[in-house]
């Protein structure tokens, strides 16, 4: 009789603590998650940036009136 309530306390307990392992080790996985997506958009937003001066440079040049040009005179 005492075996068996050794053997059920013991089987709680490791139940108890592969669910805690389980549960951690969900947590870990979203916090990487987490963290490689806040990389990513790190890097997304730096290349955004790079082509919105990119775009504000051609669009610079596009705008500029030409000093000499053959165009018609308003």
């Amino acid at each position: 009789m005492v075996f068996q309530s050794i053997g059920f306390h013991t089987a709680l307990i490791l139940n108890r603590l592969r669910n805690e392992r389980a549960i951690t080790d969900e947590s870990d996985a979203q916090e990487d998650r987490r963290k490689r997506n806040e990389a990513s958009e790190e890097e997304a937003r730096r290349e955004l940036a790079d082509v919105n001066k990119k775009l504000a440079l051609l669009s610079a040049r596009v705008n500029r009136k030409p000093l000499g040009g053959n165009g018609s005179r308003d």
